[in-house]
């Protein structure tokens, strides 16, 4: 995946550079790399902003950074294109999930994400509460979302970052599947990779529903009640036991 990261540029000397600054010191380059990520961020949340508003077509290059309050050559100092800053997003949400999950991990109390009566085992819910924390409520956004999957489908840019993101997001959730299965959580007749595969696909299928639908829901509850319908398909034989038995309406 291309590193759209910012490239350091040349600097020319002014009166008001220091000597630290002259002379290359960490302290000046700490500073220089700030100043540029907080640059690239601007311009990030100014396209994020606008494509909640806008069709992508509409989001020019001179609206983006009029609305960061940047010239419109620095945003090519940071990105080659708009489609770029699509792929930043998923990047972005990326590092998201990791930091969620070390944050889980390593915490003896789950955050409070205010997701409440999550389906499922410890390990099952661990695993929500991770995507939970990954939520970002300004992105919660039918338009936006529908530019999303509309530039998966058809940029090659964004589908190759997308495509990392899930495959990172795949590890992640296989490894808690692994966990759910060895505690007696999660059935074990089916494979991680197999419930993996169809958490994925329930949970995209959650989100295309509710970006092309006129629900007044969150996307974060129609997914969630998604996932529960899903655990009791893979949840243990024995925590599943009441659901299977269950009579069965009579064929016509």
């Amino acid at each position: 995946m291309p590193d759209y990261r910012p490239k350091a540029s040349p600097r020319v000397p002014s009166e008001e550079s220091s000597a630290e600054e002259l002379t290359g010191a960490p302290e000046a380059t700490g500073r220089r790399e700030r100043r540029r990520q907080e640059t690239r961020e601007r311009l990030f949340e100014a396209a994020v902003r606008l494509l909640s508003e806008r069709e992508f077509e509409a989001v020019t290059v001179e609206a983006i950074t009029e609305a960061a309050d940047v010239g419109k050559g620095t945003f090519f100092n940071y990105f080659p294109n708009k489609e770029a800053v699509i792929s930043y997003f998923f990047e972005y949400k990326s590092s998201r999930l990791v930091e969620a999950a070390r944050r889980v991990n390593e915490s003896e109390n789950l955050p409070d994400t205010g997701v409440y009566d999550l389906p499922g085992g410890p390990t099952w819910q661990k695993m929500l509460r991770v995507f939970s924390l990954c939520s970002d409520s300004p992105k919660d956004n039918q338009r936006m979302t529908r530019t999303l999957l509309s530039l998966v489908l058809t940029n090659d840019e964004v589908r190759h970052a997308y495509e990392s993101m899930m495959q990172q997001i795949g590890n992640l959730t296989r490894g808690f599947i692994e966990e759910a299965q060895r505690n007696g959580e999660v059935r074990t007749d089916l494979t991680a990779g197999q419930i993996v595969c169809h958490l994925h696909m329930v949970h995209l299928g959650a989100i295309s529903y509710w970006a092309y639908s006129e629900s007044p829901e969150s996307m974060e509850t129609m997914i969630h009640r998604s996932y529960r319908l899903l655990w009791e398909g893979v949840a243990s034989r024995e925590k599943s036991e009441h659901i299977l038995a269950k009579p069965q309406p009579a064929s016509t």
